[in-house]
């Protein structure tokens, strides 16, 4: 009797116990869920050891619950009948659940969050979306989208030529082709949109198209060993659509791998282009057209840009005629309006009227009728500064991404922004500049985090303008794969660009150009420089070799006495420098990722220099001491990442220290790395001093990357440092980050 009662009592324990543990293992579970199901959504997805956790958990739920089931019924009976004969029952029950609640225990033990997604490719999204201007009001503009709709409808039709003029709207139309597509029930497994460049290069091409199926492309292949994986990949779709944009030039889709022909009907081709003869070359089997806007559409456009003003009265007519003077270009169409957006002024709409009906070109071209309107923008500028500033981004390649700070540095060189303010001020005002040259459309955001770009055809208004106002002095020749610079150049050259080339010999000197003020070299595989290349070129004022070959600078340098910016950043071989002391008017001086391994010793005599970038001098072992507190106008150094080991007060005496920046009244901008905390002995009033600044203290075992952006403000970075360390209490104090 005692044994019955007993098992009684434990039929309740387990019954209770393995309710408990089970509410425990379902809770796990769901948490487990909702992890995999955020780690989907990043592209993740679970590992064979969750998968096999989670069968096991539903195989154990599905055992457990007749069990409780079972027990729930037989609580609910009379005592007389627990002692009856389902005891028996109720013993074998009990004690399958207490075997079950070691196992639950067990599964709840063994779930572990560290192995339950691992990473993968994200999934391949069928359209991406693209940002693109609405055809909301263009009537034509959508019955051509509907058009090329139909095309790609037509099994008869693998590959469409979508041709017309630069600016005409081109990109613009086909970009709302592929965002309708993503909605489309007859769509593609996938489309895929590539922007070749004027200059053709496959491999981009190729890496692309990669890049959009998720596949990996190794460098080290041959252009044949990547075509072939793009094939393999591509033939495996059922349908496709590969959108080739501004293409300039016939494009081997053979040689790239993009699977053509009757028996690889599964892959489609759309390219824009402003030439028929490359749709022919191309063995388009449709060409479509697109012309410039008809007058109704090109109006509504306008009006779109320039704002309900263009409806008003006094001004309506005048908006009209600027309108029909546009051409029905689309891109003439948004500058302009843009430009006049808002304006109530009845004069402002009177001249640039007259600008557009005035304007005569210096010669016949067919492109002069997209270029005239567009020149208005460059005229409407407020100040001949900005239209100056404006034609130095042409000095840059097509498509470039300019950095910026760099433009900036420029202009400041060549006088356009007034060098008698401080660093920040004139940062400020090249800022303003670039801005506004944003907002009226003749610069857009480039590709990377501080940079900026032209339009290609705007480029080319911008050279086209240079040609025809001849006393701008600017000779535009990046990227024309060069080998060797011209002897000569023309007398009126004050700007010059051959940047990005393959130029590896230069002139004995430069002859015909003692009024140049810029010279662009960046980007040459140059290993020298003869030793009397500047001497007739004594009128420069901003240099820029970064990213050369060389090992050295010519003496002839030394002449350059106007020379206020001089750039060799990414010189990787250049090891030594020239005694620069003569370089009096030198303002920016860029050695980052050079190979020096010390500062030349007249250095200290560049009393006007003004911004010294030393980052990622990974080789710099000496800085004479007096060479920085000579520098007496300096406002910022970068010395991030420098291999330079800096102390307070160096006990040689023969080093420069971090002390002497406490000297200059002029100093504000500080990048620095130091091994310990004890270098930092400064005073804390004079950090707080400091505009801006990152200080990063690690000891030299301690890799870092770091390097400061123009967003940072006051950072400071600690690797390896008791935060209780004397001299740390100041420098956090002045810190934000």
């Amino acid at each position: 009797m005692f044994s019955r009662i007993a098992t009684v009592i434990k039929f309740h324990e387990n019954t209770k116990t393995l309710e408990s543990e089970l509410g425990k293992l379902n809770s796990r579970k769901n948490d487990m869920l909702e992890y995999i199901e955020l780690a989907k959504a990043e592209g993740k997805h679970p590992t064979m050891q969750a998968n096999v956790w989670l069968i096991k958990v539903e195989e154990i739920e599905r055992e457990v619950r007749p069990m409780l089931e079972a027990s729930l019924n037989k609580s609910t009976c009379t005592q007389d009948c627990c002692l009856d004969l389902n005891m028996y029952n109720r013993y074998q029950l009990s004690k399958s659940m207490a075997q079950k609640v070691n196992e639950v225990k067990e599964l709840i033990d063994s779930c572990s969050f560290h192995n339950v997604v691992a990473d993968r490719m994200s999934p391949i999204k069928a359209v991406t979306v693209m940002p693109a201007p609405s055809l909301v009001g263009q009537k034509a503009a959508e019955e051509r989208v509907a058009r090329l709709m139909g095309f790609l409808n037509d099994d008869g039709i693998k590959i469409i030529g979508v041709w017309g003029m630069g600016g005409v709207g081109k990109t613009t139309l086909v970009k709302n082709l592929n965002n309708m597509l993503n909605s489309s029930l007859e769509s593609f497994d996938i489309v895929i949109w590539v922007k070749v460049s004027k200059d053709l290069d496959l491999r981009t091409i190729q890496s692309h198209i990669a890049e959009r199926l998720n596949l990996e492309l190794n460098e080290g292949e041959s252009t044949q060993q990547r075509a072939n994986k793009l094939f393999r990949s591509l033939i495996m779709k059922k349908k496709c659509l590969l959108i080739l944009d501004e293409v300039w030039e016939k494009i081997d889709l053979d040689i790239v791998g993009v699977p053509q022909g009757h028996d690889q009907a599964n892959c489609k081709i759309l390219l824009t282009t402003r030439s028929l003869a490359v749709c022919r070359q191309m063995m388009t089997n449709a060409d479509f057209r697109v012309d410039v806007l008809n007058e109704e559409d090109a109006w509504n456009l306008f009006v779109q840009n320039a704002g309900d003003i263009a409806e008003s009265e006094g001004i309506h007519t005048l908006a009209r005629a600027i309108a029909r003077k546009c051409c029905g270009l689309p891109l003439a169409i948004n500058a302009v309006g843009k430009s006049l957006r808002n304006r109530t002024v009845i004069e402002l709409w009177k001249n640039a009227l007259s600008q557009l009906q005035c304007s005569v070109p210096h010669y016949g071209s067919s492109e002069e009728e997209m270029y005239l309107p567009l020149k208005l923008s460059y005229n409407s500028l407020p100040s001949k500064i900005l239209q100056q500033c404006f034609l130095y981004c042409s000095l840059y390649p097509e498509s470039f991404s300019i950095n910026i700070s760099e433009l900036i540095q420029c202009w400041i060189a060549d006088g356009l922004i007034d060098a008698h303010q401080t660093l920040e001020e004139s940062f400020n005002n090249g800022i303003a500049l670039v801005e506004n040259l944003k907002d009226t459309c003749m610069l857009e955001e480039g590709e990377g985090s501080g940079t900026v770009k032209m339009h290609d055809v705007l480029r080319d208004v911008a050279i086209w303008i240079t040609l025809i106002e001849k006393k701008s002095g600017f000779s535009c020749q990046p990227n024309r794969s060069l080998h060797k610079m011209p002897d000569k150049l023309q007398k009126n050259c004050r700007r010059v660009s051959f940047m990005n080339n393959s130029i590896t010999r230069l002139p004995s000197q430069l002859l015909g150009c003692s009024e140049l003020t810029v010279l662009f070299l960046q980007g040459n595989p140059l290993r020298k420089i003869p030793d009397g290349f500047f001497r007739e070129v004594r009128a420069l004022r901003f240099l820029n070799l970064s990213g050369t070959h060389i090992t050295s600078l010519p003496p002839s340098l030394l002449q350059l006495g106007e020379l206020h910016a001089l750039l060799l950043r990414d010189c990787p071989l250049l090891d030594k420098l020239p005694p620069l002391g003569a370089l009096e008017k030198l303002q920016v001086l860029d050695l980052s990722g050079t190979r020096l391994r010390e500062l030349p010793k007249e250095m200290c005599k560049l009393k006007n220099l003004r911004e010294l970038n030393l980052s990622r001098t990974h080789h710099l072992e000496d800085i004479e001491a007096g060479t920085l507190s000579g520098l007496s106008s300096l406002e910022a150094l970068d010395m991030s990442s420098s291999a330079y080991k800096w102390d307070v007060k160096c006990k040689t005496e023969q080093k420069t220290s971090l002390y002497e920046l406490l000297s200059l009244e002029q100093f504000s901008v500080l990048h620095i790395r130091l091994d310990t905390v004890g270098c930092l002995a400064l005073d804390s009033a004079w950090l707080g001093r400091l505009k801006k600044f990152s200080i990063e203290i690690s000891p030299r075992s301690c890799s870092s990357n770091y390097l400061p952006n123009q967003h940072d403000e006051k950072v400071v970075i600690l690797r390896g440092v008791h935060l209780m360390e004397i001299g740390l209490e100041g420098l956090l104090r002045n810190a934000c980050a």
